[in-house]
């Protein structure tokens, strides 16, 4: 379990910091047993999924070049939510950037594994179901990228996700056909 690097990427609809997620505290409590730190960038600010990406993706390319001996450990990224799609994003960019040789190691993605918590897929549905549930009104530009984003990514690693039947942002078919392709 120590030989990864493990990045958690909360939800950042409501503007929270990651440390208030309770995903965040669990990890952070359950992996500090075992002496492995988790490393949450802070999305609260961004306004859009793809500035969400570009963010994390700045975050982790700057984090593995301050790792002892510039030896960096395979990622694994937990994501709820929208944080979730970023982690399926910047993954298959990942692959995408391995598999065309342009990345920093073009033998293989740096990206281990996904776990992903009550992810969003087709983020325009569920942006109207979180309008519906919670009546937030989202930018006229954030809908925009939301339109533009690939819906169900490509990633070469594998993925567990845990969906709930009953949650009425986050469509648990939208999970189920994902992981079908």
């Amino acid at each position: 379990a120590r030989s990864f690097e493990y990045v958690f990427v909360h939800d950042f609809i409501g503007r929270a910091k990651p440390e208030d997620a309770f995903a965040h505290m669990f990890l952070k409590d359950e992996l500090g047993k075992l002496q492995i730190s988790i490393f949450s960038p802070d999305l609260s600010g961004v306004e859009s999924i793809s500035e969400g990406v570009e963010v994390l993706a700045k975050a982790i390319e700057e984090r593995r070049k301050d790792q002892e001996g510039g030896k960096a450990k395979p990622l694994r990224l937990i994501g709820t939510s929208l944080g979730a799609l970023c982690c399926v994003l910047y993954a298959s960019k990942c692959d995408k950037e391995a598999f065309e040789g342009t990345s920093s190691d073009a033998s293989v993605s740096v990206v281990d594994r996904l776990f992903l918590l009550g992810p969003c897929f087709d983020v325009e549905k569920c942006l109207f179901n979180y309008r519906a549930t919670f009546n937030v009104i989202f930018s006229d530009e954030f809908i925009e990228d939301a339109r533009k984003i690939d819906k169900f990514p490509f990633v070469t690693c594998p993925a567990y996700i845990v969906s709930g039947a009953d949650d009425t942002i986050a469509d648990l078919e939208d999970a189920v056909y994902w992981t079908r392709q």
